[in-house]
């Protein structure tokens, strides 16, 4: 029967030129085992970025994977609070420098600031719900009626762009940058 892992695997090894053994092999699929089958294209992709051109085969072939492996339940609920955390202390922090300029805050933030993130975490911050980019929840953070809303507002913006890999993310945040100049 037709095994696409494996397949992947023979590929990887020929391209990354890594010895063709059953220890490998099974390291291998080990480290590959997590990933959903919907990524193993862009997995296999990533395998040859520059991201880790640095490492040598097996290393890259395990690097990457842990980069495409679900993460954990505590791994997202650190990371939305990290972002919610962002978010609250970008609006005190614009807020205070609107009040000291005498600028307004919501044009202040819309035209005044550039966050300096990566990119998947500005991608994250765009699906957050009801909010419908970044620099509108930098704006309406604390209007959530409670910090669990904004706890799972995250939660399910992380969650989504693993789901989609962030390429709808990206695609969006693509058509925006066009349509914004």
């Amino acid at each position: 029967m037709y095994n696409l892992r494996n397949e992947l695997i023979k590929s990887a090894f020929g391209s990354l030129k890594i010895d063709n053994n059953p220890f490998n092999m099974a390291t291998a699929l080990e480290a590959i085992k997590p990933i959903h089958d919907n990524s193993l294209q862009k997995f296999y992709k990533s395998l040859f970025g520059t991201n880790h051109a640095f490492l040598n085969g097996m290393d890259r072939l395990i690097k990457v994977a842990e980069e495409f492996a679900p993460k954990t339940e505590n791994e997202t609920i650190r990371r939305a609070k990290k972002l919610i955390l962002l978010m609250e202390d970008t609006n005190t922090n614009v807020g205070e420098e609107a009040k000291a300029q005498g600028k307004d805050f919501v044009k202040l933030v819309k035209f005044g600031i550039e966050l300096t993130l990566d990119f998947d975490d500005i991608a994250i911050l765009d699906l957050v719900k009801p909010y419908c980019d970044h620099k509108e929840l930098i704006i309406n953070i604390r209007h959530y009626q409670t910090s669990s809303d904004s706890l799972n507002a995250f939660i399910n913006a992380i969650n989504y762009f693993d789901k989609i890999s962030g390429t709808e993310a990206i695609e969006n945040k693509s058509i925006k940058r066009l349509k914004n100049g």
